[in-house]
């Protein structure tokens, strides 16, 4: 059971912690210009 939750619980947050980032850059990229315009 700790195997499970931690291999489940693990892989999740690192890919969540990857996509977070990714879009929080594009987000402020795009909203920037357009809230300038």
């Amino acid at each position: 059971t700790h195997t499970y939750i931690v291999a489940g619980g693990f892989k999740p947050q690192v890919v969540v912690q990857a996509v977070i980032p990714d879009k929080a850059c594009a987000t402020p990229a795009g909203v920037i210009p357009t809230g300038s315009t």
